[in-house]
């Protein structure tokens, strides 16, 4: 109990998506140690931001800590803490892993099994949905830990599938573990607590917040060998899920749609780019067969894929809500796309399926085309203010925007330095990001595309 409070204090002082808790841990070995040394310590660690060790230096009491670790125990949530045998090895691979993982329900086997985040559109079309369900079940078939997010759409549907295979699923949430998030799918967050697991990196009562979520998807990518996308748009936060799988060195999988439509749109570029086509779960199995294949059940997969289509009473039973309107009727609805998607130009190594990052040059809205129109256009262009670039993103995305100078790459160290704390700057990079007015460059740097 001790040492759990130790850690909560140090994952509060630092917040989610902080890089410098490995550095920390190598220098002093403990919370505990963190806590007990003088600032002239602090200061001294090499590798370690400024930000991180005034934070360090000022939240020096243990009233946050105590009040989380006690409601924990109330509320009967797990604290599962970096230094943990049970703590997933995956994460403990990521340059920012979380020092706590807050959980409710029974943890997998993390280091005992194939997984494997299957993500998307919440505004998903029947094709999509059919096919992450069916996909997702036979992989589960297989004995594969499916990940996500439990979000409307795709997530829930791939989760749906899993329980109904009679195999596991864990839910990684962008709030406590205690908020039903979204409220819709209470039915579904109580299924997967049965047999499975939800976990949170934010301590209980966190509300939901848009911040949250692009931080959240590391760990979605971070706990999986892979990430499967299976329906996207241009602007969907798969594609978050998507960079992340890549930064980490995850295999990345997505699903082919229909050319043209909306909604397929960022799959299809992906795919484009250098991910892997699937098709069927065979097209991910065979790609782990080699390596784990003594933690896969082939033959039960086989089996499976006689009954693994969609029954739609399957989706009342668990609870799923795709969208406002369930996702049968979604193929009423979609909306044309009015134009098709620019191709990049980007060369990519298609024997390997290995893709450096995700493409940042496509025009994703219009003020972010225009930058690719004629030098008269961009000239005017160039003397607008700043602030109209984007003018819809909240002010903590531009002003991270205007952190990056117009002439050279600043490396994500130097934003960091600027106090913004790494959950807000990590949310604001990633949405400047896909909106293709930034872009991320080999070294953690970033460039502005947009001048």
């Amino acid at each position: 109990m001790a040492d759990n409070l130790y850690w909560v204090w140090l994952a509060e002082c630092l917040g989610p998506g902080n890089g410098d808790l490995e550095a920390l841990i190598r220098q002093f070995g403990s919370p505990f140690d963190i806590f007990s040394a003088d600032e002239g310590m602090l200061y001294r660690i090499p590798g370690v931001s400024e930000a991180t060790i005034d934070r360090l230096c000022r939240q020096r009491n243990l009233e946050d800590a105590c009040r989380i670790v006690d409601q924990c125990a109330v509320s009967g949530i797990g604290i599962l803490c970096y230094d943990d045998p049970a703590y997933p090895a995956r994460l403990r691979n990521l340059r920012n892993p979380p020092a706590v993982l807050y959980y409710r329900g029974q943890l997998p086997a993390w280091n005992d099994r194939v997984a494997v985040a299957v993500v998307g559109t919440r505004s998903m079309s029947e094709y999509g949905g059919r096919t992450a369900y069916k996909i997702s079940y036979e992989l589960a078939s297989a004995d594969v830990l499916i990940v996500s997010g439990m979000a409307l759409g795709i997530d829930s549907v791939a989760q749906c599938a899993a329980m109904a295979a009679g195999g596991d699923t864990v839910a990684v949430l962008g709030c406590g573990v205690d908020v039903t998030y979204p409220p819709a799918h209470a039915t579904l967050r109580d299924r997967i607590l049965a047999k499975g697991a939800v976990i949170s990196e934010y301590p209980p009562g966190t509300p939901a917040n848009g911040r949250n979520f692009p931080v959240r998807n590391r760990i979605i990518s971070g706990l999986s060998h892979g990430t499967l996308v299976v329906e996207a748009d241009m602007r969907s936060g798969a594609l978050i899920t998507a960079r992340e799988a890549l930064v980490q060195g995850r295999d990345l999988f997505a699903v082919p749609g229909n050319v043209g439509n909306f909604h397929a749109a960022g799959t299809n570029e992906l795919i484009h780019a250098g991910a892997n086509m699937v098709l069927t779960a065979k097209d991910i199995l065979d790609n782990y067969t080699f390596l784990y294949g003594k933690m896969l059940n082939l033959p039960a997969y086989h089996a499976a894929v006689a009954h693994s289509d969609l029954d739609e009473s399957r989706l009342d039973e668990y609870g799923v809500s795709a969208r406002p309107a369930d996702f049968k009727y979604a193929k009423t609805s979609r909306k044309p796309l009015s134009a098709p998607p620019q191709q990049n130009d980007r060369t990519v190594s298609r024997p390997t399926k290995r893709i450096e990052r995700l493409p940042g040059d496509l025009p994703h809205t219009k003020k972010a085309a225009a930058a690719k129109a004629p030098k008269a256009e961009s000239s005017v262009r160039a003397s607008a203010p700043q602030n109209m670039i984007c003018p819809d993103l909240p002010e903590d995305c531009r002003s991270v925007f205007e952190l990056i100078p117009d002439d050279r790459a600043v490396s994500g160290d130097t934003l960091a330095a600027s106090g913004i704390s790494p959950a807000s700057l990590i949310s604001a990079l990633t949405r400047l990001e896909l909106l293709g007015v930034i872009e991320c460059l080999p070294g953690n740097l970033y460039i502005r595309t947009v001048k």
